[in-house]
């Protein structure tokens, strides 16, 4: 994550002096996005390609696939309320995701991006207590066994601004970000010790994922926000002009490296 934004960064530099530059001839400014498009495009494959490695100096674990050995988990809605923990987590399939969109407008600074994951995987084991209102009456459900579950086409899309500051380094506003669930599977055990239950609850696991993701914006761009702004402003902090400049060339003259680098 921080090399993306380290390289991402750099690109918008680059743009920004080159639609400077370009803006005599329409021609060559509009081809200059599309080249800069194209670029950007090449940072989201280097960086898929490196998401095995991780990056060590800042503390961001291999990502491929995603692993916890202990997680928290709490997420409250108006209809429900779910307390737990996972243990030996592992998360599949976020280096799989197809790019539908990502586009860098140098007038307004803004990054515009679409992203859609056809399958993403969580395996581990689980101890949760729920209370949900989602079906009538407040319901209390418990279990203790394994997580199965799998989210299938999630699309993320929206658009950020990256801005220098006085420091040389970037910051980053104006985070937005709107997902669409295409679908759910859940295969839960230990339902409170009942097949049925286990059979009713994962029903109910599948629904209230695809309500949350598709019914409730707010929330999850809240989430998304609490969890990717700190981590892009931390990356944006330790990024300097200089070290830009050095990016610039790099990707400029097509060095980005083709192969896993750990």
């Amino acid at each position: 994550m921080y090399s993306f934004w380290f390289l991402l960064c750099a690109l918008l530099l680059l743009q920004t002096a080159h639609g400077q530059l370009a803006s005599e001839s329409e021609e060559l400014e509009i081809e200059g996005r599309t080249n800069f498009d194209d670029y950007l495009r090449e940072v989201m494959e280097f960086l898929r390609l490196q998401m095995p490695c991780g990056y060590a100096p800042a503390g961001i674990p291999p990502l491929v696939p995603l692993y916890a050995p202990y997680r928290e988990v709490e997420w409250i809605t108006s209809k429900s309320e779910i307390r737990g923990n996972v243990t030996e987590l592992t998360v599949t399939g976020l280096d799989e995701f197809d790019i539908r969109e990502l586009h860098y407008n140098n007038l307004l600074r803004r990054v515009r991006y679409d992203l859609n994951f056809p399958e993403i995987l969580f395996t581990g084991d689980y101890k949760t207590d729920i209370i949900t209102k989602l079906f009538g009456p407040k319901v209390h459900v418990y279990g203790d066994g394994e997580l199965h579950l799998t989210l299938k086409n999630l699309r993320i899309y929206g658009s950020f601004i990256v801005r220098p500051k006085a420091s040389g380094t970037m910051k980053l506003t104006k985070f937005k970000a709107t997902t669409e669930l295409g679908g759910v599977e859940s295969e839960l055990t230990g339902i409170m010790n009942s097949p049925t239950m286990a059979k009713f609850f994962n029903a109910w696991i599948e629904e209230f994922i695809n309500q949350t993701f598709n019914d409730s914006e707010k929330e999850v761009d809240a989430a998304l926000q609490r969890w990717f702004v700190p981590l892009a402003t931390k990356a944006l902090d330790e990024v300097s002009v200089i070290g830009l400049v050095a990016l610039m060339l790099g990707v400029i003259e097509g060095t980005l490296p083709q192969e896993t680098l750990c």
